[in-house]
């Protein structure tokens, strides 16, 4: 097993006095030997893409995906036909699935011989209630936030 060159470069490159140090990794192992040479940042883009791809496979509801930390995750989603129609009062999804809802991406409405931007960015407020063509962005927990897509 060998790491390519450019990470050894930029493990050697550490002894010039860099400050910031990143490495990319592509296998388990790599990340492991990177880990313990002491390299603070490794970067696996392989594996996220596939933490991302299986996460939307699974849940087709989720647009979108940002990952706060390994438990926290700002997650566009879309919707469920059960909450159309519903205020974010009504729904109260923080005191069920302990998930704030940050913002709504909502379709503009059609206006002729007007060209509208792809959706608008709402701040919810208690009273604003969901449509159809809404997509959540939501802060939580994964668990919470596939409980509340499920």
């Amino acid at each position: 097993m060998t790491l390519r060159p450019r990470c050894w470069w930029r493990w050697s490159s550490c002894s010039w006095g860099l400050k910031n140090l990143i490495a990319r990794a592509e296998s388990e192992t790599q990340k492991r030997i990177l880990q313990r040479l002491g390299v603070p940042e490794i970067l696996a883009p392989e594996e996220e893409v596939a933490k991302y791809v299986a996460r939307r496979l699974l849940n087709p509801e989720i647009v979108d995906l940002f990952r706060l930390s390994d438990d926290y995750s700002i997650v566009e989603v879309r919707a469920p036909e059960r909450f159309w129609g519903k205020s974010l009062a009504e729904l109260r999804l923080r005191e069920r699935f302990q998930c704030n809802v940050i913002a709504i991406k909502r379709p503009p409405p059609q206006a002729e011989g007007q060209e509208a931007p792809p959706y608008r960015l709402l701040v919810p407020l208690p009273q604003t209630r969901l449509a159809e063509g809404d997509t959540l962005i939501v802060l939580g927990l994964a668990k919470d936030i596939e409980r509340l897509t499920a």
